[in-house]
């Protein structure tokens, strides 16, 4: 009995195009959407997702010389001074996603601060000049500049060290950003030369007699600016928790879609002559709920293979492990849809309260943003809802070297948890309908 009330409702389901749309075009769509957006469709490259920043080093070395009458204090002046610019530098490219690139021409200089590409076709959303007296006024600045205690602005602060910033918006809110950012580079990476050259020490800086011992190395060579390489599954991993994310949301719109069917079923009095038939609510409820469970598998599969084709996300070191979750997450899915659709009375119910409440389960959870952007105490508010669970066990799945077998089997285990006391609680519902 439970397959023919099943079997009926595939088949209406199936002449339901505007389900169909919601639950399998409007998804693969919306992702579609997103590989467009960020650029990594198909391995495309995207510099948009790498902050690129101009540098030209014009420090005068030759002409930096010491209070001391001494041609070899001269020689370590210069040689130190090198190395500050390096480690600056260094710093930039070590950050994940900045790249800071050589420019010497003024004239491509000009161009790349006017928001325009130079010689080798790149653009970069800001300049930074070392100015010929970088070194010299460095070691004047005051030790309160690097303490945190100077109340002037980052942009002042780099100009009494000479070092200028320039783009083509620099009344925005992405110009000072990038300033302070500049900012605090340069502060941690010079703080530790001054205040050793005052025969001071700062806590958290390198020790004064390792900036010294640097006099007596070899020079230190800068980092060349990171390659733009087409998208492999290593440089793809937000994608490998994006897709899961907005895959669990629109596995839980079905809800809408059931709740409506159990509305035009009650309104047809379909429902009415199942509960007078000889047939446990049980069988009824199971009859209803299997087709959009099916659905649900289906959809989550094909937007997976988008993910994989569309952004070559990985399915992790053993994808047969999505499959236990990817049922437990269509089952919590189709049993929440039960029970919205045992509680809701009309169509405007559905549209203010069930659709309200699958997206705040959706933006508590995590699934608009990678999970561990979230605060620690959102992470904890995920966990009281059937999607954070699903997230955190693809995430394992999909993102580790090795998934955590018992981590996936206690994922799976709330989520049937879940299913259960929805299940439980659309049957109680339903036997009180009349």
């Amino acid at each position: 009995m439970v397959w023919h009330i099943a079997r009926k409702d595939i088949h209406l389901l199936m002449q339901d195009r505007r389900a169909l749309v919601v639950l399998l075009v409007f998804p693969m769509i919306f992702i579609t959407i997103i590989g467009l957006t960020t650029g990594k469709m198909l391995g495309w490259q995207n510099k948009n997702q790498m902050l690129t920043v101009a540098y030209s080093d014009q420090v005068d070395y030759d002409s930096i010389e010491t209070i001391y009458d001494d041609d070899e204090r001269d020689a370590q002046a210069q040689h130190q001074a090198r190395n500050i610019v390096s480690k600056i530098v260094n710093s930039f490219q070590k950050r994940e996603g900045v790249r800071l690139i050589p420019e010497d021409d003024p004239e491509a200089i000009e161009r790349l601060s006017k928001g325009l590409k130079n010689d080798a076709d790149e653009k970069a959303a800001m300049v930074i000049v070392f100015g010929p007296n970088f070194y010299t006024k460095m070691m004047d600045v005051e030790t309160s500049v690097f303490l945190g205690v100077d109340s002037a602005t980052p942009a002042e602060q780099l100009a009494r060290m000479d070092i200028t910033l320039t783009s083509d918006a620099e009344n925005s809110s992405r110009h000072s950003l990038i300033e302070q950012f500049v900012w605090d580079i340069v502060r941690a990476e010079t703080a530790g030369y001054a205040i050793c050259e005052r025969g001071g020490v700062i806590s958290g800086q390198l020790p004064c007699d390792e900036l010294k011992a640097e006099l007596n190395e070899p020079l230190i060579e800068r980092l060349p600016p990171e390659e733009l390489e087409p998208v492999d599954s290593d440089s793809s991993r937000i994608y490998d928790e994006i897709v899961p994310g907005f895959t669990v949301m629109f596995v839980f719109f079905l809800v809408n879609i059931m709740a409506r069917s159990f509305l035009d079923e009650r309104e047809l009095g379909t429902l009415r002559r199942l509960r007078l038939a000889p047939v446990s609510p049980i069988q009824v409820l199971l009859g209803k709920t299997l087709p959009f469970f099916l659905l649900s598998i289906i959809q989550t599969l094909l937007l997976f293979m988008f993910g994989r084709l569309l952004f070559n996300m990985s399915w992790g070191p053993q994808p047969l492990l999505i499959l236990p979750i990817l049922l437990t997450t269509s089952l919590s899915a189709t049993a929440l849809g039960l029970m919205i659709a045992t509680l809701v009375r009309s169509d405007s119910q559905v549209s203010a309260y069930a659709t309200a409440f699958v997206i705040l389960l959706a933006s508590l959870s995590g699934c608009f943003l990678p999970r561990d952007w979230l605060s620690p105490e959102m992470q904890i508010v995920s966990l009281f809802t059937p999607h954070g669970w699903a997230l955190i066990a693809y995430d394992n799945i999909l993102t580790q070297a090795t998934a955590n077998q018992a981590l996936v089997a206690q994922c799976c285990g709330v989520l049937v948890l879940y299913a259960v006391a929805f299940f439980s609680v659309g049957i109680w519902k339903f036997r009180q309908f009349q």
